[in-house]
């Protein structure tokens, strides 16, 4: 539930301070230079050669995924298949 994300979230930021964090289930299969090219657009996304995603900023509010919008409530939420990106900002 969400406390169990707030704390895996704080648990990230103290302990490694990533500039982005992608939350995906392990039977989802991603495609690493597509993540990188996506975050281009907010300002990341680049690995420096070695997969570390560490060299974006980050400082931008980034909450994206595959949203689902259920009849009723008039908010989404977004699918845990999908996968989830969150900037450091809004991990804060």
């Amino acid at each position: 539930g969400v406390p169990r994300l707030h704390y895996v979230m704080e648990t990230i930021v103290q302990k490694y301070n990533p500039d982005y964090a992608f939350f995906v289930n392990d039977h989802t299969f991603v495609i690493p230079q597509h993540m990188c090219t996506f975050l281009q657009k907010y300002g990341g996304g680049s690995t420096g050669g070695d997969g570390d995603m560490n060299s974006g900023s980050g400082n931008t509010h980034l909450y994206a995924g595959h949203a689902l919008k259920p009849k009723g409530p008039p908010y989404a939420f977004n699918s845990g298949a999908a996968g989830d990106f969150f900037s450091r900002e809004t991990m804060k």
